[in-house]
């Protein structure tokens, strides 16, 4: 049993792999078998390495130790790991054989030649420490002398709130489709709706109006992303309505001639809300909210056969239902609808619509069982059409970048959170 010991557990709560960049003992040795203090090292499940384990998984739970080698002597060391190769994480502890035994880490971005710092993107606590056992006469030496210190790393949302496991590993997906065009845009994702609204009041005035939005709650957050193009009519928007307060200004306002021309339905705290946009026009309207699946499909069937079209379509899971809220005004195109697809039999629908000239109207994206689902809207076209699914963020932006000097606009964005 030697004079000096030292055990770390280090839980690592993100989505990201570690991978050891070095691990250096400066007094001491590794503890090189389980058996070297009695046996205690499946503490609340940690995986014990004899060494700091070259690679730590999302979600693992892991643990290694060292011990003083010599007499009336400590153990010091410490480990460094990356995350993303853009930020390292080190863990470093100290066990004198006499004063104050410590231990720490700390996160910082890995810097390479001409790189700029890294902002924040994960935090470490030190939730728990205490003694392993007793070393005996030696033991009024030091205040600690065989510590165990546990410690976990997190992700951080834009706002620097820490994130559980389970939020880490979700990830926000986008499906897209771009068409042909030359139309100025600006782009804003995952704002914080104090945010949108500041950056929609501003490029109002700078004659820019609201083209997409897509409203989401993030971590029991309302979140905005929005595409405005240039333009010069009146627009009316009101955020999150409950339903009373969205009918009743939709009755409002249709008297006064305005119809609407985006909106949003989402769920916060098991319940239901509107974000709504409407503009001036002179059209008929049917509206219905909250409907399931059964009575939609009749509705649809009954309102076709009248000479009335689809206008937008929502679909969102309240009460463990899923719903649907449809808007329709009159005409008489032709228009194919498929409900409940996965991606294979979306991408399968979609090739053979293309074929007969069929382009997509309509998209909701959802999750269901783990996996993207579809409804979707065709309607007749002979336009170029460029779709994109499944993309994380990063990959989204550099697509949309990519395509927007070919002359591509983006028409269609659906975003959702599917697991790692």
């Amino acid at each position: 049993m030697a004079a000096r010991e030292q055990n770390i557990y280090f839980h690592n709560l993100t989505n990201e792999t570690l991978k050891r960049i070095r691990h250096v003992l400066d007094h001491g040795e590794w503890w090189q078998s389980d058996n070297d203090h009695n046996g205690d090292v499946s503490w609340d499940g940690a995986r014990w390495s004899n060494v700091p384990p070259e690679t730590i998984a999302p979600g693992a739970h892991v643990a290694w130790g060292s011990q003083s080698n010599g007499f009336m002597t400590g153990t010091q060391g410490w480990a460094r790991y990356s995350i993303r190769d853009r930020h390292e994480v080190t863990i470093n502890w100290d066990v004198p054989f006499v004063g104050h035994s410590s231990s720490n880490a700390w996160i910082g971005p890995r810097k390479q030649a001409g790189e700029f710092a890294v902002p924040p993107e994960f935090g470490t606590s030190h939730p728990m420490r205490g003694v392993l056992y007793d070393n005996g006469p030696f033991f009024n030496w030091a205040d600690n002398n065989g510590p165990w210190d546990v410690f976990e790393l997190f992700a951080l949302d834009s706002t620097g709130q820490p994130l559980t496991l389970a939020e880490a590993t979700a990830r926000r997906t986008y499906d897209a489709v771009w068409r042909r065009g030359d139309a100025a845009e600006i782009q804003h994702y995952g704002l914080p709706f104090a945010r949108h609204e500041k950056t929609n009041d501003a490029l109002w005035k700078e004659g820019w109006r609201l083209h997409r939005l897509n409203t989401y709650v993030e971590r029991e957050e309302r979140r905005y992303d929005a595409v405005w193009r240039r333009g010069e009519g009146g627009e009316m928007q009101h955020y999150h309505l409950t339903p009373q307060q969205y009918q009743a200004k939709y009755d409002e306002v249709w008297k006064k001639g305005w119809r609407i021309h985006l909106l949003n339905t989402y769920v916060q705290h098991d319940k239901r809300y509107y974000d709504a946009v409407w503009r001036p026009l002179e059209t008929s309207e049917i509206q219905l909210y909250g409907l399931d699946y059964r009575d939609y499909l009749a509705k649809y069937d009954e309102l076709w056969k009248q000479g009335w079209r689809l206008h937008l379509l929502n679909t969102y899971v309240e009460g463990g239902h899923r719903r649907y809220d449809a808007v329709w005004r009159p005409g008489d195109v032709k228009e194919t609808t498929l409900y409940g697809l996965d991606y294979k039999m979306f991408q399968a629908k979609y090739d053979e619509l293309w074929k007969k000239n069929m382009r997509l109207y309509l998209f909701n994206s959802y999750v269901l069982g783990g996996e993207p689902h579809y409804d979707a809207v065709w309607r007749p076209g002979d336009g170029g059409e460029m779709q994109f699914y499944g993309l994380d963020y990063d990959s989204f932006q550099a697509r949309y970048d990519e395509l927007w000097p070919q002359g591509w606009r983006l028409e269609l964005l659906n975003t959702y959170e599917v697991p790692r």
